[in-house]
């Protein structure tokens, strides 16, 4: 019969409740929170302020102590720290939906707190406790190396509550968004250096639209901003996506004989389609591409705290 969990002794006894499985080709053992016939679903110790629910979507075979992958995207993770229990409930990244977790978060759960499910609206899974619901946002992550462990927080969007001692919850902290609103204010502290460098790339880019077609050319390139620290490592033809705001801003008005400005102009210029211009309506577009990579680079919307 399932049994609540409310608290984080209740988690520590639970953990400690269960008669772990041993996977006998990998040579670990798990703890299943329900069926052991769903050994994916498990309840683990990371430390012993530390216990991670998590359904195994990000790695269903992960059972090793302190791995990190368990603090950063686990549905539930609970932590016992100087200052009180926390419970912190996370929900899917952005873009995917995992009716998996939905269903794991509703079970485990305290009692008090539920997961709210809606059919319209940008947050359609929000938590309900005391009369109040909370956006369920989507968790935003990214691996810092080749490893699953590896994966960490860009931006923790975890809705926290901390535990009472008289088994009520409050919330803990808040959590920024960043919505899909213009900052006006802040797009027009930046508007003369996007002017500057757009009018670089119209003059410049009819220049080079030609090795636009070259594969090894735009690797060239891209390896070139890989070495100077302007691009992630990891943005193989993609660069235009993966550029570093802090590092391009200054070459935006750099001196036009700058080789970097000029790297920098041909990996824009190639990501945004400047080959496709021909006229006034392609120019426009050619613009409108611009101006969203300007804003999504700089990040120059609202941001809302929920």
């Amino acid at each position: 019969m399932f049994a609540p969990l409310n608290s984080f002794d209740d988690v520590a006894a639970r953990y400690e409740s269960i008669k772990p499985v041993t996977n006998g080709q990998l040579g670990e053992e798990f703890r299943p929170l329900g069926s052991r016939k769903r050994p994916y679903e498990r309840i683990i110790k990371v430390d012993e302020g530390t216990y991670a629910l998590t359904e195994g979507n990000y790695n269903p075979r992960a059972n090793h102590e302190g791995n990190m992958v368990h603090l950063t995207t686990a549905p539930i993770l609970w932590e016992r720290k100087p200052e009180g229990d926390f419970i912190s409930i996370r929900g899917c990244p952005k873009g995917a939906h995992w009716p998996t977790r939905w269903a794991f978060i509703a079970t485990y759960l305290p009692m008090s707190i539920r997961l709210a499910c809606h059919q319209e609206g940008i947050h359609q899974h929000q938590i309900y406790y005391g009369g109040a619901a909370y956006p369920l946002l989507p968790i935003q992550v990214e691996r810092s190396g080749a490893k699953v462990r590896d994966l960490i927080h860009t931006n923790d969007m975890s809705i926290v509550f901390k535990a009472l001692p008289d088994g009520t919850f409050e919330r803990s902290g808040v959590v920024e968004v960043t919505t899909k609103k213009v900052d006006k204010e802040r797009k027009a502290q930046l508007k003369p250096e996007m002017e500057e460098f757009y009018k670089y790339i119209l003059t410049m880019a009819p220049f080079v639209v030609a090795d636009f077609k070259d594969f090894a050319v735009r690797m060239k390139h891209i390896s070139y901003l890989d070495a100077k620290g302007i691009v992630k490592a990891d943005s193989f033809g993609f660069a235009v996506c993966n550029l570093l705001a802090d590092r391009v801003r200054p070459l935006l008005t750099a001196p036009d004989d700058s080789e970097d400005k000029m790297k920098l102009m041909w990996v824009v210029s190639d990501g945004l389609y400047f080959s496709a211009v021909g006229g006034k309506e392609s120019l426009k577009h050619f613009r409108a591409r611009y101006n969203r990579w300007f804003i999504d680079l700089f990040d120059l919307y609202k941001k809302e705290l929920y």
